[in-house]
């Protein structure tokens, strides 16, 4: 029985491996050691092989070293003693060690074929090609030996007639494992569309084929087509349910088209079975984060972070999931820890810039000299990785102003403007996005929307249809997307997101057309000194805060941006049952804090049993109501006259939520923006705080744009008398919703069609600007 009993146990162990349940498996056979069951050596190596498919390089190697106390003649236990020396690079001794073994039967073709690799390590590619040529005839299936074999073959191996050749030499080898590796071989080369093709032959030839099916499946999330690759992964998991890999696959496909309830049952899924998963840790998380529950994140990212707390994305999303939470020190710290130990990851730094960029004046100076600081380390590291990146250096040569636009005629070229975003799609910039593509003049302008992320929405496919074309960047590494926009010659980029989600600013750090701007999406200076210009205006971005950022600053004689409500847009009216005056905040509850809650205490003491309604998504967590509750009660506001309300089902339902509202309240330091549009579209007015950033501004220039400016305070005082004095008008406010609404949407189509010219102005005269300055050079 107690044969038996190990035997079983190394089974499970196998088979639990064999589905990507890595720590199921350590368990198990570190039960076997512990218990004295079974061969110490094998069971080292097993060990080994799990840590290194953990990614534990020092474990992987320990327990090389503890077989080879038990066992140090065993053939098992040289060869994996050769491949210890070989991931130390002692490469000599490898080699020698390999030869010991590779008479042996049975490991004869796998000694060969780490001969090979040593080979291909000191550069002699013929004798490893011998080696494999020879390992291959021992064990056709030798998946170690074919896949250096194909990687001999280099960027050659689009060639098809290279490629027929090499499938004849390996014409004993089973069909779908040799095309399941020319696959993954040709996607390591960004030939993402061959590299399907390969692979769906492989899972024609094997349709049990798991491992083609996940890697078909990664390549299509990767391209953009995360939908099809669920349908791949429902296939693949009816043959292995309990497969890790494919799990964490569905999840993240999930994640990408917004299915996220469906998408934590796998991740947690996961974590049942393996309990320590790091990545289905990070993507649960973000789940949470994506449906605004911020603080349910946290505590994962936090446990998580305690099996391995140098991990660099859970770092940058607890900082991001503090931020949102308002926790904006413990942020600050974390985000000072990973520009320490990753100082030129992407993801540290921009969690860095977007929380800065809420802050108040006095951090700005900070911002500005590290983001010029990291561009500078960035734009290096990109040339000692390629020297292709320096073909991008140079400007694309300007085409005359003439030719652009003072002649305009039938057959001039029109002037070509790229928008790199992240938010086509139903965010609110594709909604501000959406007016200037309703009324740009199509006979001077030539728009192309770059995307490098599908968001699987309705609006996405809206947006694309409204410009002129569209580049897809979908799978593309940092260099091929930065050349496909290059061959575009675009005459202006306009960049959406600054350091929002999805963010592609990093494209940019090359200049790939004459004049790049940044528009809409982020409100402080990029730091990036191939922006050439930030699109505000006047009341958002006045003259004094120049010296705030490295771009110049263009100012549209209006609002620096538009919106157009559709047809679905609720009717205004008030639904108010009784004569107290109610108080509403819509905004992101990111922005809490505070000094914004003083304001909101100032208005709720100023008008008499006046109660104030709080949308937003995070108020599902009782943490955070209780939070601003107390911070208000602090305040002098008892808790009775604060109302939560959650999300609501449906945009539509949401904005009809201002029917209950008689007046809308700011936040700052980080202020109203669409929810400032939201108010006034359904004929609620909004009490605007003005601050002294971007950040905090912009209310105060919408409100001042639709001739609202007596709604905007510069203090608490001011903030409570305007309270007042609308509290004191209410009727007239509740009775007057309905015109309201007809007059601000009546302005906002003057106001898309209006600010759609000043932008094609100001991208005309930029241009002029830049011809100028490059015929003077």
């Amino acid at each position: 029985m107690g044969s038996q009993s190990h035997q079983l146990s190394e089974q499970d162990a196998r088979q639990v491996l064999r589905l990507g349940q890595r720590r199921v498996a350590l368990a198990i056979y570190q039960n076997l050691l512990s218990s004295g069951i079974g061969d110490p050596a094998g069971i080292h190596l097993q060990i080994s092989k799990i840590q290194g498919l953990l990614g534990n390089a020092e474990a992987q190697n320990h327990h090389v070293l503890l077989a080879a106390e038990f066992a140090p003649s065993d053939p098992r236990v040289v060869l994996a003693y050769g491949s210890y020396l070989f991931r130390i690079n002692q490469l000599a001794d490898a080699r020698q060690t390999f030869e010991q073994v590779s008479g042996e039967s049975g490991l004869e073709s796998l000694a060969i074929g780490n001969l090979a690799a040593v080979e291909i390590s000191e550069g002699n590619p013929i004798k490893a090609k011998q080696y494999l040529i020879k390992a291959l005839q021992l064990n056709p299936n030798n998946s170690h030996a074919l896949d250096l074999s194909l990687k001999l073959l280099g960027k050659e191996i689009i060639d098809s007639a290279v490629l027929s050749h090499f499938l004849n030499e390996n014409q004993a080898t089973n069909s779908s494992l040799l095309f399941m590796l020319i696959g993954q071989q040709l996607e390591g080369q960004e030939h993402s569309t061959t590299a399907l093709q390969w692979l769906e032959k492989a899972i024609d030839v094997d349709p049990a084929n798991v491992s083609a099916q996940l890697q078909r499946a990664k390549i299509l999330s990767k391209v953009g087509r995360s939908d099809e690759a669920i349908e791949q992964l429902l296939v693949s998991l009816a043959i292995e349910p309990g497969h890790i890999e494919l799990m964490l696959t569905m999840g993240y496909c999930l994640q990408q088209v917004n299915e996220l309830n469906s998408a934590i049952y796998f991740f947690q899924r996961i974590l049942e079975i393996e309990e320590i998963h790091t990545e289905a840790s990070n993507l649960l998380g973000c789940c949470y984060r994506f449906a605004g529950q911020e603080e349910e994140s946290i505590p994962i990212f936090s446990e998580a972070l305690e099996h391995a707390p140098c991990d660099g994305g859970l770092l940058c999303n607890l900082a991001s999931a503090l931020r949102n939470v308002s926790r904006i020190e413990e942020s600050l710290v974390l985000s000072k820890q990973i520009r320490s130990l990753y100082p030129l990851s992407r993801e540290g730094f921009y969690s860095y810039m977007f929380t800065h960029s809420t802050l108040p004046r006095s951090a700005a100076a900070e911002m500005l000299s590290v983001a010029k600081e990291y561009w500078q380390a960035y734009r290096e590291s990109l040339l000692k990785q390629n020297p292709a990146w320096r073909k991008l250096a140079d400007r694309h040569p300007l085409p005359s102003t003439g030719q652009l636009w003072q002649s305009l005629g039938a057959n001039t070229e029109k002037i070509k403007v790229g928008i790199l975003s992240a938010e086509i799609g139903a965010h609110v910039v594709g909604m501000f996005l959406r007016s200037f593509l309703q009324h740009y003049d199509r006979s001077t302008f030539h728009v192309t929307l770059i995307t490098a992320n599908r968001r699987y929405e309705v609006q996405e496919n809206e947006l694309v249809d409204m410009a002129d074309a569209v580049v897809v960047l979908h799978g593309l590494s940092v260099l091929a997307a930065a050349q496909a926009i290059n061959d575009q010659k675009f005459d202006v980029i306009l960049e959406t997101s600054g350091y929002t989600n999805n963010t592609q600013i990093h494209l940019l750090t090359f200049r790939l057309a004459p004049v790049q701007c940044h528009y809409i999406g982020y409100h402080a200076t990029t730091g990036l000194n191939t922006i050439d210009y930030l699109i505000g205006d006047s009341i958002v971005t006045p003259t004094d805060f120049d010296d705030l950022f490295i771009e110049k600053i263009w100012r549209l004689p209006d609002i620096w941006l538009a919106i157009t409500y559709h047809d679905q847009l609720p009717a205004a009216s008030s639904l108010a049952q009784t004569d107290s005056f109610t108080f509403g905040s819509f905004n992101n509850g990111a922005k809490f804090n505070q000094k914004t809650f003083a304001y909101w205490a100032s208005a709720l003491k100023a008008v008499s049993e006046s109660v104030l309604v709080i949308k937003d998504q995070s108020l599902t967590s009782t943490k955070r109501k209780e939070w601003i509750s107390e911070s208000l009660e602090a305040l002098g506001v008892s808790r009775s006259r604060l109302h939560f309300l959650p999300a609501s089902e449906s945009w539509q339902d949401h904005m009809s939520i201002y029917n209950i509202v008689d007046a809308c309240l700011d936040c700052t330091s980080w202020c109203g923006s669409t929810t400032v549009f939201d108010s006034l579209s359904m004929g609620t007015p909004y009490l605007a705080i003005k601050g002294d950033t971007m950040a905090s501004r912009m209310s105060s220039s919408i409100l001042s744009g639709y001739g609202c400016a007596e709604w905007i305070a510069n203090s608490t005082t001011e903030f409570a008398e305007i309270a007042r004095r609308m509290a004191d008008h209410r009727q007239g406010l509740r009775g007057g919703k309905q015109a309201m609404q007809r007059r601000v949407l009546e302005q906002s189509l003057t106001k898309a069609k209006r600010t759609t010219q000043h932008l094609e102005q100001a991208i005309k005269l930029m241009l002029t600007s830049a011809h100028s300055k490059r015929s003077a050079a």
